[in-house]
């Protein structure tokens, strides 16, 4: 596994055969999960992702109450399973009090690749935080495998 000790998502790597607690923030969105282990990039199973609406996202909420000056990095290994290229955002929230978040874009192909977003607060206030893919590429899939939110600015 890839993980460090301290990364904060449930179902990270989608080893428990099913979405939650992910959640598609859309209705317009699909979210599922297989068992393949030739196609997942770690363990036996990855999500697969789509939307028919740019930005269309899914997400996973957590019990997380930042503070100012921490610095969390979410990260996520995404690819195309068709090999096309596809784009997206991924995003971490501080939400509660004044919300606060990073965004980094991202172009994906079939290759899986690793994607960082780290944020350090500025914002006093956060009752949770939130981690996102906005899926920028309408009638596509995204694969995702492997996510995790830790305290510091890289999950390695």
């Amino acid at each position: 596994m890839l993980f460090r000790s301290d990364a904060k998502l449930s179902n990270a790597s989608f080893e428990m055969g099913g979405v939650a607690p992910w959640q598609k923030y859309e209705a317009t969105s699909n979210l599922t999960t297989y068992q393949i282990t030739s196609r997942a990039k770690d363990g036996a199973w990855f999500s697969e992702a789509n939307t028919a609406t740019v930005a269309g996202s899914v997400y996973q909420d957590l019990a997380i109450a930042a503070q100012v000056g921490q610095t969390y990095s979410l990260s996520m290994w995404v690819r195309s399973p068709s090999g096309a290229a596809i784009t997206g955002n991924l995003v971490l929230w501080g939400l509660g009090g004044t919300n606060e978040n990073v965004t980094v874009p991202f172009t994906a192909n079939g290759t899986w690749q690793l994607v960082n977003a780290p944020i350090t607060m500025r914002y006093s206030g956060h009752t949770f935080m939130r981690a996102q893919v906005y899926m920028m590429t309408v009638g596509q899939n995204f694969d995702f495998d492997s996510a995790a939110v830790v305290l510091g600015s890289s999950r390695f």
